[in-house]
């Protein structure tokens, strides 16, 4: 079967087939990133539009992925670009403080009432590092607890039993993902089994005296295909965090805004310490976001207290926000009924 499959792809796309073999000559593995790879080689795109995408062949597909998750108005909508070829005109990158950005976290607050504060970074994976460098700061240590199955970025602390497993189901071990993340990141991961409360839980507490914070997936988007956490599962983890005082950073780079406009947290009514936000933010251009309770981020991401944070240009690249954008067009009767649900079924 795949092989037929394959053929048939092969007959359609002599143009890819050319331009992945001049790729592969500067591009590792023909492509930007391993996401981009296919069998038997990988497709390469002219243009996208709504929910259709066109490759260099020609053939238009109905486009499933719409950038893992980002696209919620489609490709290309006519605000979003509009609102950004206003903007340019004003310049690009200043490099200073500027009105969008205060707009901007402002409705991020209006839509997540757990964002207390948020400081804007340039991807999910900065997004996440400085949510937990803002969790160690406060803990005043360096362990964190993250879940099997879960992606939590690229950097090496969350490349940790991200798609690999080890151990018995209900007490996993950390295990290493992809070679070139240091053998000794072990050392400073815990790792929870998902959806299992009652053994997460008593995970959380053998461990509480030395996490900085968990991280968790409300929906765990790639490592394990689309699972939701159930209600249970994830108002026990918030119950165990909040007795040991450990900051909960719930990872919403991929479900943000697509849960109800208040993210997984109202919809699973619960309130994370700290959140992180993705590129759905800016349309599909690239921005992120950590965000949370007041006193964390007041406190240990400003000048007195700043752990390492040199992404503050990232906010001036949102260039939609004085043209009807996501934010608008995205209405408030989303919250929660219209969550995006990524199995047949939905029963967190």
């Amino acid at each position: 079967m795949a092989t037929i499959f394959e053929d048939g792809v092969r007959s359609r796309t002599a143009k890819s087939r050319a331009l992945y073999e001049e790729a592969r000559q500067v591009l590792p593995g023909g492509v930007a990133a391993n996401t981009k790879s296919t069998s038997p080689y990988p497709l390469y795109f002219r243009e996208a539009r709504g929910a259709r995408s066109t490759d260099v062949d020609g053939n238009e597909y109905i486009d499933l992925v719409m950038g893992l998750g980002i696209h919620i108005l489609g490709h290309a909508p006519m605000s979003v670009m509009a609102a950004v070829r206003e903007r340019l005109s004003s310049g690009t990158m200043p490099g200073i403080a500027t009105e969008l950005e205060v707009e901007l976290a402002r409705k991020v607050h209006q839509h997540m009432p757990c964002a207390e504060m948020v400081r804007f970074v340039n991807t999910g994976s900065e997004a996440t590092l400085m949510a937990i460098r803002v969790a160690r700061a406060y803990r005043k240590r360096d362990k964190i607890a993250k879940f099997e199955g879960n992606y939590d970025g690229q950097h090496d602390v969350v490349q940790v039993s991200t798609s690999t497993s080890a151990g018995p189901a209900d007490a996993p071990e950390p295990s290493l993902n992809h070679i070139g993340v240091a053998q000794s990141t072990l050392r400073d991961v815990v790792i929870l089994p998902y959806n299992d409360p009652e053994r997460a839980s008593a995970l959380i507490t053998a461990h509480a005296d030395e996490l900085a914070a968990v991280i968790m997936e409300p929906v765990a988007g790639f490592g394990m295909g689309c699972v939701p956490a159930t209600r249970e599962f994830i108002r026990a983890i918030r119950e165990v965090t909040a007795k040991h005082d450990i900051p909960l950073i719930l990872d919403e780079v991929v479900t943000n805004f697509r849960l109800g406009l208040g993210g997984a947290s109202e919809y699973y009514g619960i309130k994370p310490d700290l959140v992180t936000l993705g590129k759905i933010l800016g349309g599909g251009f690239p921005i992120g976001g950590y965000a949370g309770r007041r006193d964390l981020m007041d406190r240990f991401v400003t000048l007195t207290g700043q752990p390492s944070d040199s992404h503050k240009r990232s906010a001036s690249r949102v260039p939609f926000l004085e043209t009807p954008s996501p934010w608008r067009q995205v209405s408030p009767r989303s919250r929660s009924s219209k969550r995006a649900r990524c199995t047949g079924t939905w029963t967190p």
